[in-house]
């Protein structure tokens, strides 16, 4: 076994899942007549095999993974490896062309290069064949383990969905208090009313504010209203209309009275 050699297991486990679903495929074709029971207990006996199967394949596939990421790694260098014996063959051929290699020198080393080059392109050759092939057993495998990590996937939203209402039971009850709570009885508003007429008329308009409070706000939100009203004042009606009298703005073109040009 070569050293990047995977383990045969694998493959073993997919040649009988394949088996086993191609014995489940034809089931149906050849259990014309047979007892129902019987064609059902044999479906159950496959399907069965099937899972486990499947569930051994998947214990397989980290370390096919992780073969396949060390072949990988390797065959990028035995690229590497490749393209500088090449890049050395081709640079003594040219200066050889150039005359600065003599034909004796040439004679000599390319033989050497020749081998170097011929044994990069067997090795970058295999282990790309290895990485090829582990990556078909790794795409099998994921396939077949595939159904498997969505029938958990399944039963887990399942159990999430079954516990889901015992818990909005159990957080409900306090939203219909909260909703009574916030809206007053009728009695109560009228309780309010009442006390609202008796109270004597001599109490201030405005309360004064509690102790502690900040009002430094409430002065200068007035100064900028004060403001804001001034500048927004209207000037004053100094333009006479020599119609009817009337004092318009002095940048009115018409009287607002009588409608005259006040031009």
């Amino acid at each position: 076994m070569a050293a990047f050699d995977a383990p045969s297991a694998p493959q073993d486990l997919l040649q009988q899942r394949t088996q086993v679903l191609a014995w489940l495929a034809r089931l149906d074709e050849v259990a014309q007549g047979a007892p129902a029971h019987i064609v059902e207990r044999i479906r159950r006996d496959y399907q069965e095999r099937l899972d486990r199967l499947t569930r051994a394949l998947a214990e397989h596939l980290d370390t096919l993974r992780a073969q396949l990421r060390d072949v990988e790694e390797r065959w990028r260098t035995a690229e590497a490896r490749l393209q500088q014996a090449r890049d050395a063959l081709e640079e003594l051929r040219l200066r050889h062309l150039l005359g600065e290699v003599t034909d004796d020198e040439w004679n000599d080393r390319r033989a050497a290069l020749d081998d170097t080059v011929g044994a990069a392109e067997r090795k970058h050759t295999e282990l790309g064949d290895e990485r090829e092939r582990l990556r078909r057993l790794v795409a099998e495998i994921g396939e077949s383990a595939s159904p498997l990590a969505a029938e958990t996937a399944s039963t887990s939203t399942m159990e999430r969905t079954d516990r889901g209402p015992d818990t909005e039971a159990a957080a409900s009850p306090s939203e219909p208090t909260t909703v009574a709570a916030s809206v007053p009885e009728a009695d109560d508003a009228d309780d309010e009313l009442a006390f609202l007429r008796e109270l004597p008329d001599s109490q201030p308009a405005t309360a004064s504010p509690a102790d502690g409070w900040d009002d430094s706000f409430l002065r200068e939100l007035d100064q900028v209203l004060a403001t804001s009203g001034a500048a927004s004042r209207p000037e004053s009606k100094t333009l006479r209309c020599k119609e009817c009298g009337a004092l318009n703005d002095p940048r009115a073109w018409y009287c607002e009275i009588c409608g005259a040009d006040l031009t």
